[in-house]
């Protein structure tokens, strides 16, 4: 092992181990003790915990979650999503106590909800039954609690008891950027930008290659005023991972400006990949209706209508359709029933002028929302 500053091709330390592979965490746990001496820098008890504790005895087990763990860092099809399940659960059959894959198998299958490719209330159930019993196994795990904080926050509506979890996940691992990109989002919903940013930010400084951090980033800082840096931040985010899903808040922006045309040309860059997407199929027919095509808007809408009946989307996607047609009542009518289901995205109802497309916004009917939500 060789560690070199970048800037400078100083050699700062380098460092020699010949282990077993069944020892790889205790090695983990050596090199990254050995690396912050050299660095004069203090691990929190959190960290060290984190770089040596042994979660699996397994190296094939180890192997297999990673394959699996790298497939979720893809903001990728249902293929990729199923594919890492499969990797998941062939761990399991290696070591039944390895916490982590249970924790990987709760975001895997959120993911299979969130992009509707199984319904709505299977994801969440089959999410929550997986970082039950992932925390049951470790009670320690950061990123255990992570996961259960994310579904306290977008399915419980438990904003406080999320609250709470992400604050223990950061403790547990200061470096867990899921956890600080979540618990930002929370910060924001909570109208407390100034400590979002700044969480967000250094979930961007741990892993400045993370897409999701990214997107996050780029809403925070939209929702902050800071638009050019948003952004920057969001085509950072479709640089690293240029799939189809990554466009949608970059379209949210553009069609919050009012750029229509602009959000046009960067919908079409995404060909026919966005049929396949209910959250850029409510974009794509609000495009079409504000363009004039209503008969293709009502054609998708109805489509979207019928994939809510199933479990498969959300209402707010007909709502945003319905706001692009001009059709305002109806259109709140339907941001109250994925209220009422909690199948919304919250932070819409906190800043329904940055990230909502109904014109003339009722403020009195958002609040009533944002009642309903316990955010009022």
């Amino acid at each position: 092992m060789q560690l070199i500053d970048a800037t400078t091709d100083e050699h700062l330390w380098a460092g020699t181990y010949d282990r077993e592979l069944s020892d790889i965490f205790a090695v983990q746990g050596e090199v990254a003790a050995e690396i912050a001496k050299a660095l004069e820098i203090k691990l929190s008890k959190g960290e060290i915990e984190a770089t040596t504790k042994v979660k699996t005895a397994s190296p094939i087990a180890y192997q297999l979650y990673m394959a699996g763990y790298q497939l979720l860092r893809q903001r990728s099809a249902e293929q990729s999503i199923r594919k890492a399940i499969e990797y998941f659960k062939k761990a399991l059959d290696e070591d039944p106590r390895f916490a982590d894959c249970y924790t990987g198998l709760s975001i895997a299958y959120g993911k299979l909800g969130g992009g509707s490719y199984i319904p709505m209330d299977e994801s969440y159930n089959l999410s929550r039954k997986m970082i039950e019993k992932a925390i049951e196994l470790d009670q320690d795990s950061s990123e255990a609690h992570a996961a259960l904080g994310s579904l306290l926050l977008w399915d419980d509506w438990k904003f406080s008891d999320a609250k709470r979890v992400f604050e223990k996940a950061i403790q547990l691992n200061p470096s867990d950027t899921t956890a600080r990109s979540q618990y930002a989002q929370l910060l924001a919903l909570e109208r407390d930008l100034k400590n979002a940013i700044k969480q967000i930010e250094m979930a961007e400084e741990y892993d400045p290659l993370n897409a999701r951090v990214a997107s996050s980033k780029a809403v925070i800082l939209w929702l902050s005023g800071q638009k050019d840096e948003a952004y920057k931040s969001i085509d950072y985010a479709i640089q690293l991972d240029p799939s189809p899903r990554s466009h949608f808040y970059k379209l949210v922006f553009l069609l919050n400006e009012e750029r229509l045309d602009d959000a046009e040309r960067e919908f079409d860059t995404l060909g026919q990949e966005w049929l396949k997407e209910p959250l850029l199929k409510c974009l794509g027919a609000y495009i079409r209706a504000k363009k004039g095509d209503r008969d293709e808007a009502v054609k998708i809408l109805n489509e979207l209508k019928s994939l809510c009946e199933r479990g498969f989307a959300s209402e707010d996607h007909v709502a945003t359709v319905y706001a692009g047609l001009g059709e305002i009542d109806d259109s709140f009518e339907w941001w109250e029933k994925g209220v009422k289901k909690h199948s919304i995205y919250t932070l819409c109802l906190v800043y329904p002028e940055k990230l909502c497309f109904v014109e003339n916004h009722d403020q009195e009917k958002w609040r009533m929302l944002r009642r309903i939500a316990n955010l009022e």
